[in-house]
């Protein structure tokens, strides 16, 4: 399940990007990600996290401070590839706002739309692939089938590729 979930996100952001940026259409084949003459893809990138305890980025958001949070995001990005990185994905890290002390349960929509729309868009403007993921924090980790983590992840990713931005 978590492969094919991740396989239907990587091809729905691809799409995202080609929309708005040009990028080449990619999809999955197998356990491969093809371009549209079938030839395999070896992208390179690395991953970014958005959540309080590892980005110091995010808690201007937690703030109420977007415009800083952004800002800071994206001059780390222009200021890594102004030195010479050469990548051309970002896997970005979406850890459940629900799960997270400081974000109100349900918050996962101002969340994405503030924050993750904005930021997929910035990636995109740089011919950056972006793939989103999630991970369950903590103990969360171990959910069980059903549970309420569960529940809430996939109200969430429901969300997410419904997303008249990602569509």
């Amino acid at each position: 399940m978590k492969t094919r979930l991740l396989s239907i996100l990587c091809i729905l952001l691809m799409s995202l990007g080609i929309q708005a940026h040009n990028l080449e259409p990619l999809h999955v084949d197998g356990r491969y990600l093809k371009n549209s003459k079938g030839d395999i893809v070896t992208l390179h990138g690395f991953e970014t996290v958005y959540d309080p305890y590892d980005d110091p980025g995010f808690v201007h958001w937690i703030r109420g401070d977007l415009e800083t949070c952004l800002r800071y995001k994206q001059t780390a990005l222009d200021s890594m590839l102004a030195v010479g990185w050469k990548f051309d994905y970002v896997r970005l890290m979406i850890i459940n706002p629900g799960e997270l002390e400081n974000l109100p349960l349900g918050s996962y929509k101002k969340y994405f739309e503030e924050l993750m729309i904005p930021m997929i868009d910035f990636y995109h403007s740089r011919n950056i692939y972006t793939l989103l993921w999630g991970i369950a924090p903590g103990e969360a980790q171990h959910f069980e089938m059903g549970d309420d983590f569960q529940q809430q992840s996939l109200l969430f990713w429901d969300y997410v590729s419904n997303h008249p931005h990602i569509k």
